[in-house]
């Protein structure tokens, strides 16, 4: 079981790597499919890592503020369901 989820996870984040703007522009992406692009998290941290240090202008603040809120309040509800199930796993 372990070692599928294992197998799963790699293909699924080697994906999720790929289809984020890495290698490439967002300005790329046809204008109908770049609002899926936005969904991806990568794609705030890229393309404000391409601000700053090729075009020399700043980050995507409200994106990365959204994606900074979703992030606290999903570790927020993973700790308190770690602690609602501590004691059915074991450890």
């Amino acid at each position: 079981f372990f070692r599928d989820i294992n197998n799963i996870l790699t293909f699924v984040f080697r994906l999720w790597f790929y289809l984020s703007p890495g290698f490439y522009t967002i300005d790329r992406i046809p204008e109908a499919f770049r609002f899926l692009m936005w969904c991806n998290p990568l794609t705030i941290f890229f393309e404000s890592y391409r601000n700053v240090f090729m075009y020399n202008t700043s980050p995507h603040y409200l994106g990365l503020g959204i994606w900074f809120i979703i992030s606290v309040m999903m570790c927020f509800i993973g700790i308190k369901r770690l602690y609602k199930f501590d004691k059915n796993y074991t450890k």
